[in-house]
C-alpha cells in the first residue's frame, strides 16, 4: 500500500507544480502583478487543502458504499453497483485514501516540500516563457499587397478591440485598459 501512496503522491506533486506554474504565469503575464512567493505558497497550500477535503469526502463515500455493499448479494449490474464481494476492495481503497490524506497533511506542513514545489514551478514557468519568447517567428513578407491592405487590417482590428471593450466592461486585465 505504501508504494501505491508514494506513486500517487508523485502524480499529485506534478499536478501541484503545474498548478503553481500556471498561477505564476497568469499572475505575471495576464494580471501584470509581480512575483510573490507568499501568494504562490498560499495558492499551493490551498491546492493541498482542497485535495485533502476531496479525499476526506471520498473516504466518507467509500465507507457508506462499503456498508451498503456488505448487505447486498449477487452480481453487480453496473460499474458502481457494489456487492458483498467488493467489500474488501472498498476497504482497501478507503485505507489508501486515509494514508494519502495523512501524507498530504504531512507534506502541506513540510516547508521544504512546499519550497521545492514552488522553486520547480517557478523554474518551469520561466523556461516556458523564455521558450515562447525566443521561438522563431515566421517571417512576414512585406510586399506591395501587404502594405496596401495594412490600413484595412488595422481598421478591422480596431473594430474588434472596440467590440471587446464594450462587451467586457473594462475589468482589470481586459483589452483597452489605460
Amino acid at each position: 500500500m505504501e508504494n501505491l501512496v508514494d506513486e500517487v503522491l508523485l502524480i499529485v506533486a506534478a499536478g501541484l507544480r503545474l498548478s503553481v506554474k500556471n498561477d505564476l504565469i497568469i499572475r505575471v503575464l495576464r494580471d501584470g502583478l509581480g512575483y510573490s512567493e507568499d501568494a504562490l505558497v498560499n495558492a499551493l497550500q490551498s491546492s493541498i487543502d482542497a485535495l485533502i477535503r476531496e479525499k476526506t469526502d471520498e473516504i466518507s463515500r467509500l465507507r457508506a458504499t462499503r456498508a451498503r455493499a456488505g448487505r447486498r448479494r449477487g452480481r453487480a449490474r453496473r460499474h458502481d453497483d457494489y456487492r458483498r464481494d467488493d467489500v474488501r476492495l472498498l476497504a482497501s481503497r478507503e485505507q489508501i485514501n486515509r494514508r494519502l490524506v495523512e501524507r498530504l497533511r504531512e507534506l502541506g506542513d513540510d516547508e521544504q516540500f512546499v519550497r521545492n514545489q514552488l522553486t520547480a514551478a517557478r523554474d518551469s514557468a520561466l523556461h516556458d516563457v523564455m521558450q515562447a519568447r525566443l521561438a522563431p517567428a515566421a517571417p512576414v513578407l512585406v510586399d506591395d499587397l501587404y502594405l496596401a491592405e495594412r490600413d484595412q487590417r488595422m481598421a478591422l482590428l480596431e473594430g474588434d478591440l472596440d467590440a471587446l471593450r464594450h462587451a467586457g466592461g473594462n475589468r482589470k486585465g481586459d483589452v483597452g485598459r489605460a
